[in-house]
């Protein structure tokens, strides 16, 4: 498998990450959207959460980036077929990430788990211009993925090289390996009111709109997809090799960052 980000791709897979959509709606939660709010999310995927936030908030202004042409053409493709694509823009962004927007610019941005896996010589790069796009008082919130207390860096860099090999994406940063570090890095860069908190889900049903259904209609028509032979064997590649990599021991743990300018 060369990246499983194409696998998710053309499976029109909704949540791009260990949480799914009630981590998403925890996001949200955070976020604190009011209905005239300009925000940005790096990293839009297939678009899902495009939808259920623009579902739930309609006269917002959203904007996206995302650095996968592929990802953008589906995010679109979602987009309409919801019949939301009102005050949307979405672009591709290329290394080495400078944002095509002003200074204070958005209210609100949020990433999912985007920012564990891009290469580390950008990572600084791409929070300066979170902080630079973002209004005074504004608000950025990311949920990201970090490596346990106990792991060890030899551990994290073997993890990483594994599944960079079978995957084409390494799991979590090293440079910020521990959500400490990630609250350290957020200060330097100027951000303020920084929390950072481990995810705690319930398991309350969350109510689904008629875009958001619509949009699960989406995602079922790509996992028709999924009887093509070669992403059965893609998948059953990637099971293996996730089985082989972890061997059944837990290495990372979800948190859920906060922070205002």
């Amino acid at each position: 498998m060369n990246n499983i980000l194409n696998y998710f791709s053309k499976t029109h897979t909704p949540y791009l990450h260990a949480y799914t959509k009630k981590g998403t709606e925890l996001l949200i939660e955070e976020l604190n959207l009011n209905k005239n709010d300009t925000i940005l999310e790096f990293g839009f995927g297939s678009g899902a959460t495009l939808v259920k936030i623009k579902s739930i908030y309609p006269s917002i202004t959203i904007y996206g980036l995302d650095i996968s042409e592929m990802m953008l053409k589906k995010a679109t493709s979602r987009l309409k077929f919801c019949g939301l694509y009102k005050n949307i823009e979405l672009n591709q962004i290329s290394m080495p990430f400078k944002f095509p927007y002003s200074n204070n610019f958005f209210d609100k941005i949020y990433i999912e788990s985007v920012l564990g896996i891009v290469d580390e010589q950008y990572l600084n790069t791409i929070l300066i211009e979170l902080f630079r796009v973002l209004k005074p008082q504004g608000k950025l919130v990311f949920n990201e993925t970090v490596w346990l207390p106990e792991i060890t860096l030899t551990e994290m860099e073997k993890i990483n090289i594994a599944c960079k090999n079978a995957f084409g994406i390494k799991q979590a940063q090293i440079c910020y390996p521990y959500s400490l570090d990630w609250e350290k890095a957020l200060k330097n860069i100027g951000f303020t009111n920084v929390k950072v908190s481990p995810f705690i889900l319930n398991n309350a049903n969350s109510s689904t709109n008629r875009y958001e259904f619509l949009s699960k209609i989406y995602t079922y028509l790509g996992k028709i997809n999924k009887i093509n032979p070669k992403l059965i064997r893609e998948m059953r590649e990637y099971k293996k090799n996730m089985k082989s990599i972890y061997e059944n021991k837990k290495y990372m743990e979800g948190y859920l960052f906060s922070s205002s300018k």
